[in-house]
């Protein structure tokens, strides 16, 4: 992906598969930091932590949630940047496999 600019707008919501074809979650929000001059992307969040974190809402109960497509036993992975593929941005992958990413609550 170096070097290809993507629309993080158009990566909200979307599935993602690892490997395996396992869904592995939704994107609901990313992690960057400055670098060089520039902002990067750091991290994927996929899963109801980020959507919390997306709706700017840490202490709203999680069945307020559930209209916002948060589902029971979701949960949240965090995914460094590297490890997507996202030359097909509406279809991102996990280079790798589920059970291989960091789980955060």
């Amino acid at each position: 992906m170096a070097g290809k600019r993507v629309h993080l707008e158009g990566l909200l919501g979307r599935k993602v598969i690892d490997l395996d074809g396992n869904n592995v979650g939704r994107i609901e929000e990313f992690r960057c930091e400055e670098r060089d001059g520039e902002t990067v992307i750091t991290h994927f969040l996929l899963g109801r932590q980020g959507l919390i974190e997306r709706l700017s809402i840490p202490g709203l109960a999680y069945s307020a949630l559930l209209p916002f497509g948060a589902r029971k036993g979701q949960v949240t992975h965090k995914i460094p940047w590297d490890k997507m593929d996202l030359s097909d941005p509406k279809h991102p992958k996990l280079q790798g496999r589920k059970e291989e990413v960091e789980e955060i609550e």
